[in-house]
């Protein structure tokens, strides 16, 4: 957000855990980001392993659907222009949309 703000780039702020994205919200972000769903989750998160995602990693549907019931999942921070977007990991990830 420093980063947006220290540039005067307008943005929102979604609370993806209180408002977790629907599918059709993320598959506009994965085509936003030209990622699979795959890439979206956070491997780190114990939930990942609780669910033993790692054993479906190629139903790109069936990720969709954990993402939206497990938004922790969500990687993030994920910032979207009109046309692109980007994972803010690391932050100067972030520039590649400011330029």
């Amino acid at each position: 957000m420093k980063i947006l703000e220290d540039n005067n780039i307008n943005f929102d702020t979604i609370e993806y855990l209180r408002n977790a994205p629907t599918i059709n919200q993320l598959k506009i972000i994965i085509k936003k980001l030209n990622l699979k769903p795959k890439e979206l989750l956070r491997r780190s998160e114990k939930i990942y392993k609780d669910l033993n995602i790692q054993s479906f990693l190629d139903n790109e549907e069936k990720i969709l659907i954990t993402i939206v019931n497990n938004p922790i999942l969500l990687e993030r921070p994920i910032i979207l222009s009109e046309s692109n977007g980007v994972i803010g990991r690391p932050p100067e990830n972030i520039f590649t949309l400011i330029k």
